[in-house]
């Protein structure tokens, strides 16, 4: 799915690939999301956290404890983490990163190829802005 939002985000215009870092563990598929975006990429969750306007939480909700340890207290006041890990809460995201500007989403399958539909809702921190931004990634 963070593929998927990649793409559409390049795609629509909504952001070019030298705005885009993806933190990725593994390196082969580091490899293939710059050879097929070009976008950069890291295998540093807080490097990648080192000035977007927007970050993306695409994990597997048992990973997301683990990334939300390494970066709690480390994003920054004016940044909107938009969640897309299934089942993961508000609550445990607001908690989690200490950080309040956020938003929660739960693409579905057809999403992977533009013909999706999305649902999201933000948490009390999260300004018309931020959810601008969601919207326009979304």
């Amino acid at each position: 799915m963070a593929e998927a939002i990649v793409r559409g985000v390049i795609e629509r215009g909504v952001a070019s690939p030298s705005d885009i870092l993806v933190s990725e563990p593994i390196e082969p598929r580091r490899s293939t999301l710059t050879d097929a975006y070009n976008v950069s990429t890291t295998d540093d969750n807080l490097v990648a956290l080192q000035g977007p306007e927007a970050v993306v939480l695409a994990v597997k909700p048992q990973v997301m404890p683990h990334v939300l340890d390494q970066m709690k207290g480390r994003v920054g006041r004016d940044q909107t983490v938009l969640s897309i890990a299934a089942g993961v809460k508000l609550d445990t995201l607001a908690s989690g990163l200490d950080h309040d500007v956020l938003v929660r989403a739960m693409p579905n399958t057809p999403a992977q190829i533009g013909r999706g539909i999305t649902m999201w809702t933000t948490g009390a921190g999260a300004s018309p802005e931020a959810r601008d931004a969601a919207s326009d990634i979304l």
